[in-house]
């Protein structure tokens, strides 16, 4: 079974047109351990049964406009299959994204994660 065979990634679009993904592990496709959404507005509802939050700023895609992911997740979960399916997602769902030797990543704030690729030298 590849990385990306252990993961189930059901998205879809809330009423208020906000893209949700509901992530699952394949040997408990019923059991929801992460949610992931996109640009999600501060007055959103969080998932408070998950415990966890972080939101990952990634690299301009569009000029001028730098998506942010936000990410609820279970805390009993093993971090290296919780990492593994945000890597997975991410491959996923942006596989235009480019991650290389000049990108870097740190925290802005608590809970947020910015990556950003830096332009050679």
């Amino acid at each position: 079974m590849t990385t990306a065979d252990q993961f189930i990634f059901d998205s879809f679009s809330n009423e208020k047109k906000l893209i949700i993904t509901q992530c699952s592990l394949s040997e408990e496709p019923e059991v929801v351990v992460a949610i992931m959404g996109e640009d999600i507005p501060d007055d959103f509802e969080e998932p408070l049964y998950l415990g966890n939050k972080y939101v990952v700023v990634l690299p301009q895609i569009i000029a001028g406009y730098a998506k942010e992911i936000t990410i609820w997740f279970s805390k009993d979960v093993n971090p290296d299959t919780m990492s593994n399916l945000i890597q997975a997602y991410f491959s996923k769902k942006f596989p235009n994204l480019e991650i290389n030797e000049s990108t870097s990543m740190g925290v802005s704030e608590a809970g947020k994660i910015v990556i950003v690729n830096n332009p050679s030298e």
